[in-house]
Formats: structure tokens, sequence, C-alpha cells
């Protein structure tokens, strides 16, 4: 059986448009002054953590986790944690916001 026609019709009134925009500099002004703006330079040599590296920090947390005794001493532990637990909550909340749109 075929389908046929606009199965998705979406439509804002202006009003809708300005909460939406109300919502997202909410957002942005939570934001501001937490984040960094990485130059090119920066973003070459830091990289970013796709989905294969986060099986890698996954298991570094671990082992840090069991064998503190073996944390590198230019790794901040605490800061690390506080790292991975706002990525954590942040990509959860993007990713349901992404499971609620589709």
């Amino acid at each position: 059986m075929s389908v046929s026609g606009n199965l998705i019709s979406v439509t804002f009134t202006s009003e809708e448009f300005q909460q939406l925009d109300e919502a997202i500099r909410k957002i942005e002004q939570i934001i501001a002054g937490k984040m960094s703006n990485l130059s090119q330079e920066e973003r070459k040599q830091f990289g970013r953590i796709a989905e294969q590296n986060k099986l890698f920090v996954n298991k570094a947390k671990s082992y840090m986790e069991e064998y503190p005794q073996h944390v590198p001493p230019f790794v901040d532990k605490a800061e690390f944690d506080r790292d991975y637990e706002a990525r954590k909550l942040i990509e959860s909340r993007l990713q349901q916001r992404l499971d609620f749109l589709s």
C-alpha cells in the first residue's frame, strides 16, 4: 500500500516562535560562561568525544576508580569527574529531546 500526500504538516504561530526563541535564550544564558570556544588549532589538538571515544573515556574512568593509585599526576580526577558527569547529563537531556522529535 502506498501512502501519498503530506504526512507531516507543521505550522507555528508567531507567538510560538517567540516562545521557542525565549526558551533557547534561557538555555544560552545558563550555558554562557560554562563552555569554552576552542580555536581551530585547539580543536585539532584536543579532538572531540565521538561515540568510539566514549568507550575509551568510560573505561579510563572505570580504571581510575578501581585503581586510584595509578591515576597519572597530570589528571585532575575531581575535574575529570565533574566534566564526565556534566557531559553525561547534557547528553541524556539532548537525547531525550531528539527522541521526542523523532
